[in-house]
């Protein structure tokens, strides 16, 4: 920074800094270059590590690489995306089997519903038939009687 901070109508200052494992440095310098194109490259005596950009490209396309980078290369990050793909497993089983008991409950909760309209609806045939035997009852009673005069 001292170094660049020294040409002339120049104004340099930290816009993205991002944790990487010391041993992943080169790898990740590597990666970082890959965002940017020769017609972009800055040299300033023997550095290379200079480009201009523009603010969206900054804020949208770098921003996004650096945060890539530092996933790939920060051993810390992984522990953290492992944990979170962890998490959001167990929480999608045990979404999975929360909805799969509810949807159990639910077919428990009609066929009880089945059940009962079941028996209500033989019960009512008994009915019917009860009534219709004693019809049939009264039917013979009367003829009986009707055969007796």
């Amino acid at each position: 920074m001292k170094e660049y901070g020294k040409i002339k109508n120049v104004r340099i200052n930290l816009k993205y800094y991002r944790y990487i494992d010391r041993e992943n440095l080169s790898k990740a310098e590597k990666d970082i270059t890959t965002i940017v194109s020769s017609e972009k490259d800055f040299k300033y005596k023997n550095y290379k590590e200079l480009f201009i950009t523009s603010n969206k490209d900054l804020k949208t396309a770098i921003k996004k690489r650096y945060d890539e980078v530092e996933t790939l290369h920060c051993i810390k990050n992984k522990d953290y995306s492992q944990n979170i793909k962890d998490l959001k497993t167990k929480y999608l089983h045990e979404k999975e089997i929360t909805s799969l008991t509810h949807k159990n409950e639910l077919a428990i909760k009609d066929k009880e519903i089945a059940i009962k309209d079941m028996t209500i609806k033989n019960m009512r045939l008994e009915l019917q038939n009860a009534n219709l035997t004693n019809e049939l009852t009264i039917m013979k009673l009367q003829a009986a009687q009707f055969n007796k005069k």
